[in-house]
């Protein structure tokens, strides 16, 4: 599923588990600004009936993929939340 323009999400429905995670234009998602790093709405989720947007949000909560994606929410109104993500840097090896 297109979490959004960037963020692609594969899972296996019977099991309700990740078998895949496509990042596009890695260098503009870890792109850090003033305030941390960049968030992206997963406009994709508006898309789902509610029972497969909670399924799809454990499984962006849960490991391997929380340990790339952090998952969170603003809400612009009171009536109103959106799902953000944000993606994970990958550590720098340093050389021993």
């Amino acid at each position: 599923m297109e979490l959004n323009d960037n963020i692609l999400l594969r899972f296996n429905r019977a099991e309700k588990r990740a078998i895949g995670l496509t990042l596009m234009d890695f260098s503009v998602l870890v792109q850090l600004t003033k305030l941390g790093p960049r968030s992206f709405p997963l406009t994709g989720l508006k898309d789902l009936e509610p029972e497969w947007q909670e399924t799809v949000i454990e499984i962006l909560t849960a490991p391997p993929v929380s340990q790339i994606l952090k998952v969170s929410s603003y809400s612009p109104s009171p009536a109103e939340t959106v799902p953000i993500t944000s993606v994970e840097k990958p550590p720098i090896p340093v050389a021993a």
